[in-house]
C-alpha cells in the first residue's frame, strides 16, 4: 500500500521555520520553501484576499529576502559553508 502524501504547511510554519533556523547549512532550504509556499498562495489567492493578508504575504516575503542576504553575506566573512560530515572543522 502507498503512502499517502503529507498535506502542505501552511505558509506561517515554514515562515517560522526558517526565521528560527540556525543552521546555516540548512536555512537557504527553509528559506526557499517558505517563498515557495507564500508564491503559491499569492498566485492561485490574490484576487481572494484581504488586504490585510496581501500585506502580511508581502512583509513575509521582504523579511525572507532579507534573512537570505544576510545568510549569503556571511560566507565572505566566515568562509564557504560546510556541509556536515565533511571532514571540515
Amino acid at each position: 500500500m502507498a503512502a499517502q502524501p503529507l498535506p502542505p504547511l501552511d505558509w506561517r510554519s515554514l515562515y517560522q521555520s526558517a526565521v528560527l533556523e540556525v543552521d546555516p547549512i540548512k536555512l537557504p532550504t527553509r528559506i526557499s520553501e517558505a517563498h515557495r509556499a507564500i508564491a503559491k498562495l499569492l498566485e492561485t489567492s490574490l484576487s481572494t484576499l484581504h488586504p490585510d493578508e496581501t500585506e502580511e504575504l508581502s512583509d513575509a516575503l521582504n523579511n525572507l529576502a532579507a534573512l537570505r542576504r544576510e545568510n549569503e553575506s556571511r560566507i565572505p566573512r566566515y568562509g564557504q559553508l560546510r556541509k556536515p560530515g565533511s571532514g571540515c572543522p
